[in-house]
């Protein structure tokens, strides 16, 4: 179950982590950051929209998305990964850095 949307303003790896955990939609309290493969799954090359900057971004059309990268669950040291969903790739870069990547809560199916 994912959330409707991203979260709406720039934010580092930490602080998406933080949003991620302490989403409350839907009434659940289980909510967590994505992996890459779960965002990789949402990317739909021939279906897009105009993300806030204006540039095109490839989601499922159920999730609406206010920018190109979301930040995933996964780190390397000070880097973090996320998922450019303008070319439908993994990409990196240090976890304390925003830029204008987004948070996008994510929970598991029970």
């Amino acid at each position: 179950m994912w959330a409707a949307k991203d979260n709406e303003s720039d934010i580092n790896w930490v602080d998406a982590n933080f949003y991620c955990e302490n989403y409350r939609g839907g009434g659940y309290t289980d909510w967590r950051m994505p992996t890459q493969d779960e965002l990789a799954a949402l990317y739909y090359q021939y279906r897009y929209y105009k993300s806030d900057p204006g540039v095109d971004v490839h989601p499922t059309n159920l999730i609406r998305l206010t920018s190109v990268w979301v930040s995933s669950s996964k780190t390397d040291g000070s880097w973090a990964y996320n998922f450019d969903f303008n070319i439908g790739s993994p990409a990196h870069n240090q976890q304390s850095a925003l830029g204008f990547l987004r948070a996008l809560p994510v929970r598991s199916d029970k």
